[in-house]
């Protein structure tokens, strides 16, 4: 029994000294479990991410509006009425002592 445990001891120290070099990055598991952690808590630590979709809509629903109703100015084509016309002009006042 003595034998091995002196062998294995031995193996051991060799092992203790032998020196690998040292990566230059971080291996590919190692990332992908950093980033995914990240990921993971973005949410609570960035609150104001959490509008960001809102916005979005909001906005896509802007744009589709003005579409809409430039769309709808463009569509009609006939000259405003007399009243419309009168209503749209501005008067002209003149106050001279």
């Amino acid at each position: 029994m003595k034998p091995h445990d002196h062998s294995l001891e031995r193996l051991f120290r060799s092992a203790a000294c032998a020196s690998r070099p040292l990566p230059s990055e971080a291996p590919f598991a190692v990332e992908a479990r950093v980033l995914a952690q990240w990921r993971r808590q973005s949410p609570e630590a960035d609150e104001l991410f959490g509008l960001l979709p809102l916005f979005r809509r909001g906005l896509t629903l802007a744009c589709l509006i003005a579409v809409a109703s430039m769309a709808f100015s463009y569509a009609g084509g006939q000259p405003a009425p007399e009243e419309v016309a009168i209503l749209n002009s501005v008067p002209e006042m003149n106050y001279l002592p």
